[in-house]
C-alpha cells in the first residue's frame, strides 16, 4: 500500500506486525506513516514495524519515530 491505504488498513483493522519502505512512489513517504504509527492508541498499533528501505537517511527518519514516541517494538 501507499501511505493512505496503509493509514485506512491500519485505522479499520488491527495488525501484528507492519512492515515499512521509505520511498512509497507517492507524495507521502514511510516517514508519515511511521508517524501515523506512532501517535496511534496502544492497543490498535502493531507490535512490531520492520523497516526494509534501502534509503537509509529515510529509513533513520522513520526509526526515529520510535524513539521520539517509544510506542511500538521497530526493528530496521
Amino acid at each position: 500500500w501507499h501511505h493512505d491505504g496503509a493509514v485506512r488498513a491500519l485505522s479499520e483493522h488491527v495488525f501484528d506486525e507492519a512492515h515499512l519502505d521509505h520511498d512509497l512512489g507517492s507524495g507521502e513517504t514511510g516517514t508519515d506513516t511511521a508517524m501515523y504509527i506512532a501517535r496511534m492508541p496502544d492497543e490498535r498499533r502493531p507490535r512490531l514495524v520492520v523497516l526494509h528501505s534501502h534509503n537509509a537517511p529515510g529509513r533513520l527518519r522513520m526509526a526515529d519515530m520510535h524513539v521520539r514516541h517509544n510506542r511500538a517494538r521497530w526493528q530496521r
